[in-house]
């Protein structure tokens, strides 16, 4: 693979579960199938196919979204009951990348739900996932993130994808209106991974296959 830096302006990803699933298996991760959730009620997650692996959350982008790690930080450690970060073995267990490019949570949330997640059997050989992997697994998050912003293949995607979707978008659509934030279980916790963050923030103990279920998750401030 070629991998030289790209530096320019993106859009951000539709949240659409076709967007998502084809994005992913164009990474490498051909076996996951997205689908909405159309609500937080049980009439709502009774229509999402099974077994649930992972969530991506779709946040609007408010006054009350902090705008900077340390805002956010802070949030999280005020309203988040159960907020603890990992320690450093954990760390290296679990993939966490800081996002550095504008606009491209959505490549981020993806990239922490494939990397997190027991699925990984079927992630293709040879594919810029598995190069992502190889080349992070004992990398900080800051240096994943590097590695993602300078790895010409997944800019390229999330340009192509980025135009996938109902919606049309133009130069002045650009602004961030909304940002992604995945949600896994690993080892038995709930874990919410942004880009935005350098460390996963713990929301206590939770089953995989009530990920969907009986779960309160503080993201944004009151």
């Amino acid at each position: 693979m070629t991998r030289t830096r790209v530096v320019r302006g993106f859009a951000p990803l539709e949240a659409c579960p076709v967007v998502f699933s084809e994005y992913a298996a164009a990474l490498g991760q051909y076996k996951l199938v997205f689908d909405d959730l159309l609500a937080w009620e049980t009439w709502a997650y009774d229509m999402v196919k099974k077994p649930v692996v992972g969530v991506i959350v779709t946040l609007p982008c408010t006054a009350k979204l902090p705008r900077n790690k340390g805002d956010i930080h802070k949030t999280k450690i005020r309203i988040a009951k159960r907020v603890v970060r990992l320690p450093g073995s954990r760390q290296q267990i679990m993939d966490i990348e800081s996002q550095n490019v504008h606009n491209q949570c959505g490549t981020y949330a993806l990239l922490h739900l494939l990397n997190n997640i027991c699925e990984n059997r079927h992630i293709e050989n040879d594919s810029i996932l598995s190069y992502i992997r190889e080349k992070t697994f004992h990398a900080s998050p800051g240096e994943r993130g590097t590695l993602i912003e300078n790895t010409h293949e997944i800019q390229e995607l999330h340009a192509k994808f980025e135009q996938k979707g109902q919606s049309v978008i133009t130069n002045e659509q650009e602004e961030i209106a909304s940002h992604y934030v995945t949600f896994v279980v690993v080892d038995g916790d709930l874990y919410e991974l942004d880009g935005a963050l350098d460390f996963p923030v713990n929301h206590g103990r939770a089953a995989p296959d009530e990920l969907l279920q009986n779960q309160t998750i503080y993201v944004l401030p009151p």
